[in-house]
């Protein structure tokens, strides 16, 4: 079961371990399997997925249409305004059905009865709730027509479904589910079959009304183009299951499941190199009948699963505020393994028994905020002078901290390096399975400032280390300071991480899974989504596992000033 709906005061409908089974010629067949999830008043929540995946049955759940008297609720909850759907009676239903929920059904010409004038149906919509005549009822069904842009709705309200395009059809459905404005619209697959410019057009207009309304919409599709240009949130389903749910930035900037990956990787990019061979999603969707009690992503994931995750559902767990993964041990696989805050043993969220993954870099967090209120850090310099000052100021800061916070390193801590970089000496701890990484002498790598590369603020390399843990889902931490004679080094810890050197192909095709481009600069990718660029990513500064993931560890994450943007050609 999922059990973790997290809900709030503003929430218009809370679904809670949702249960939705058939019963068939070879027995009971469940087809929606403990689902979970709720929608706030005015938002949008997107549920995505192949057909297949249990997208419809699950809404459709909600007001129970399910078809009958195959189809059945065999658990959970239906909360519309803490009042349970599932176990309604029949009659005050269907005075929530139409009237407080709308629906916009897939296909509107078999939605639509075909023998009917539109005017008709609409106007049934209406006397079904409301006591009005039958000239009161026609008048609204005509500045209902005019809401969603019907030309001529005098005219059209009195002519039949295969009288009017697809578009108009759709509209009309549109007119229907929103003649009683309600709080929360249902909208099926709103855009099936209509050509790219009329599914924009249906997608603007249900956006304009929802907000004119202020009601809450669930919208199903298998398009992430539409859920990311329209949703707030979005629910991967798959097998009859929510495998990934997070806010819709969130999902795109940093999918962990590796279906919610596989989806996004089959989209086509307008910056992909020439002639790219289009990723695809192995095989199809298990039948119902087939779905396994653990994993049931697994014969498509190209991994190889135990017979206990085929047997056992993976929790549902967050990893982030308000991202929570279906935790499968392979197709979490991707997040780089987090420390303990003792015992720094391997623990990832790929564990079935983790409920969340560890806040990173606590350390470095508090060393970041150390800097903010004593130093003002972070401000940009002018001239070699001032920026030196202020790099040796931060450092004076920075080791007032690490002694009032237990972080001074012992200066024979360190003995041979394992690597020598021109930022960074390394040295493995095999016992701990960790790098350290320590700074040159007074230095802390490179920045970039109007474009040009120079020394990096001390601040501004502790951010840069954030922004790591942040994208990549690294856990990188401050060690601490080492004191000398001559000035102070900083340490970095990273887990230690062996593989091959990836090829230039394969480090645009991690970063552009993660919804970076190419930039006019080589081995620099840009994402606009939160305005970040990624520096020197060439191979020596990814590891490429085992298992084909690539991995970075050591590029300069950043959020460019004008001069950068104007070198890597981004339009200002």
């Amino acid at each position: 079961m999922n059990s973790s709906l997290i809900t709030h005061h503003s929430s218009l409908l809370v679904v809670h371990d949702l249960i939705t089974a058939f019963d068939t010629d070879a027995g009971q067949l469940v087809a929606v399997d403990g689902v979970s999830f709720s929608v706030e008043r005015g938002k949008t929540l997107g549920i995505v997925g192949e057909s297949g995946c249990g997208k419809s049955v699950s809404a459709f759940s909600i007001t129970r249409l399910l078809p009958q008297p195959h189809g059945k609720i065999l658990g959970g909850k239906v909360l519309f305004e803490n009042r349970d759907l599932v176990t309604l009676s029949d009659n005050s239903l269907r005075h929530i059905r139409g009237k407080e929920i709308g629906v916009i059904f897939q296909e509107p010409m078999t939605a639509l009865n075909p023998v009917q004038r539109v005017g008709k149906q609409l106007t049934e919509a209406i006397l079904l709730h409301d006591k009005v005549s039958m000239t009161v009822a026609r008048q609204r069904v005509i500045e209902m027509l005019k809401r969603v842009r019907i030309p001529a709705p005098e005219t059209r309200i009195d002519e039949y479904p295969h009288q009017l395009s697809g578009g108009m059809r759709q509209r009309v459905m549109i007119a229907m589910a929103l003649i009683h404005k309600p709080k929360l619209l249902i909208a099926d697959e709103p855009t099936t079959a209509l050509d790219v410019t009329v599914q924009a057009q249906i997608l603007e207009l249900i956006s304009d009304l929802q907000k004119e309304m202020g009601m809450a919409v669930i919208l199903i599709t298998h398009d992430l183009g539409v859920i990311a240009e329209t949703c707030d949130e979005v629910a991967v389903m798959y097998a009859g299951r929510i495998v990934e749910r997070a806010p819709v930035h969130e999902l795109f900037a940093n999918p962990r499941h590796a279906y919610t990956r596989g989806l996004l990787e089959s989209i086509p990019r307008l910056d992909s190199l020439p002639k790219t061979r289009l990723k695809v999603i192995p095989g199809n969707v298990p039948s119902i009948a087939d779905f396994k009690p653990g994993c049931r992503f697994a014969e498509r994931s190209g991994k190889e699963h135990s017979t206990e995750q085929l047997n056992t559902r993976p929790a549902f767990v967050e990893v982030s505020p308000g991202h929570w993964v279906e935790a499968c041990p392979v197709c979490t696989a991707f997040e780089i393994a987090s420390e303990s805050s003792s015992d720094r043993i391997q623990t990832t969220i790929t564990h079935h028994e983790s409920t969340s993954r560890t806040a990173p870099s606590s350390a470095l967090e508090s060393a970041q905020s150390y800097l903010r209120t004593s130093t003002g850090a972070g401000g940009q310099t002018s001239g070699n002078q001032s920026r030196e000052s202020q790099c040796q100021a931060e450092f004076r800061e920075l080791a007032a901290w690490a002694k009032s916070n237990g972080r001074l390193i012992a200066a024979d801590r360190f003995q041979q390096p394992t690597a020598l970089g021109a930022e960074h000496r390394v040295y493995h701890d095999q016992k701990q399975g960790y790098a350290f990484k320590a700074t040159n002498t007074g230095r802390c790598g490179m920045f970039y400032e109007q474009g040009e590369p120079v020394s990096s603020l001390p601040s501004e390399y502790l951010e840069r280390w954030r922004l790591q843990n942040e994208i990549f889902g690294d856990t990188a931490e401050l060690e601490g300071l080492i004191e000398t004679p001559t000035g102070v080094c900083l340490v970095v810890s990273q887990r230690w991480i062996t593989g091959d050197v990836p090829s230039e192909f394969d480090i645009i095709e991690v970063m552009q899974s993660l919804g970076f481009a190419t930039t006019a600069q080589a081995e620099c990718y840009y994402r606009a989504l939160d305005d970040i660029a990624v520096m020197d990513c060439h191979d020596g500064n990814f590891v490429k596992l085992e298992n084909g993931l690539v991995v970075p560890i050591d590029v300069i994450p950043l959020h460019p000033d004008a001069g950068l943007k104007q070198r890597l050609g981004l339009a200002p």
